[in-house]
């Protein structure tokens, strides 16, 4: 019994062992990633983000979101051309459907780090309503024994002004301004001018995978979807 339990935990540690080595080795390697994202138009329901109430009638939508974007950020300001990209065709075909919208498409190239060394980068696409964007938010890529995505997003839909107010009786919080850490959550309406937009409805989208290199990685959601490549690169 002894004999077993020096075999096991030695094994354990050989795995530690084995994993630091591999994290610090694939350390400082470059990669090119490129990211696709898009949404779904014409939902009929929306289960993550409303509910019914008992009556049946009457639809009640969440406001207890937290939007906070990170302290430390970095935009991606050298993205490659499209004849670098390696999903063009899923791009091409989600565009010839009208039940999807192709909100981002980038790639890059970068260099990755551990988690500690990552830094996120903001995206911001699709419409642009005054100071916002239809998607916001960040993602970030790190590397370890394999590298890890990481995604920080809303989709916003606006009204502006006091715009059906009547029929949105419930207040969805202020979206965060890049530089601010945060934003308070509150259901006190902020007065708005006639011309000012407002979120009317929003979709948060957090998540966090493993990938592989040279495989394309697709991460569902009810409203929304993203799709991943990462190919590593000689510089």
């Amino acid at each position: 019994m002894t004999y077993l339990r020096i075999a096991f935990y030695t094994a354990l540690t050989l795995i530690a062992v084995n994993s630091s080595v591999a994290s610090a080795q694939n350390a400082g390697r470059w990669y090119q990633v490129e990211v696709l994202i898009f949404k779904r138009n014409n939902l009929t329901s929306n289960p993550i983000n409303s509910a019914i109430d008992a009556s049946g009638q009457t639809e009640v939508w969440r406001n207890d979101i937290s939007l906070q974007y990170p302290q430390k950020y970095r935009f991606i300001n050298n993205p490659l051309s499209s004849s670098a990209h390696q999903l063009g065709g899923y791009s091409y075909v989600l565009k010839r459907n009208e039940d999807f919208e192709v909100l981002f498409h980038k790639a890059w190239n970068q260099q990755m780090w551990g988690e500690n060394r990552s830094t996120p980068l903001i995206i911001q696409a699709g419409q642009r309503h005054g100071d916002h964007y239809e998607l916001e938010g960040s993602i970030n890529i790190h590397i370890g024994r394999f590298l890890h995505f990481t995604t920080n997003l809303w989709l916003s839909e606006f009204i502006y002004g006091n715009n059906d107010l009547q029929n949105n009786n419930t207040y969805w919080p202020a979206l965060p301004a890049l530089g601010n850490a945060s934003v308070n959550q509150s259901n006190e309406a902020a007065p708005f001018l006639a011309n000012q937009a407002r979120p009317s409805r929003i979709v948060k989208f957090t998540e966090r995978r493993s990938m592989r290199s040279k495989e394309t990685h697709y991460i569902d959601h009810p409203e929304m979807g993203i799709m991943v490549r990462m190919l590593p690169i000689d510089r």
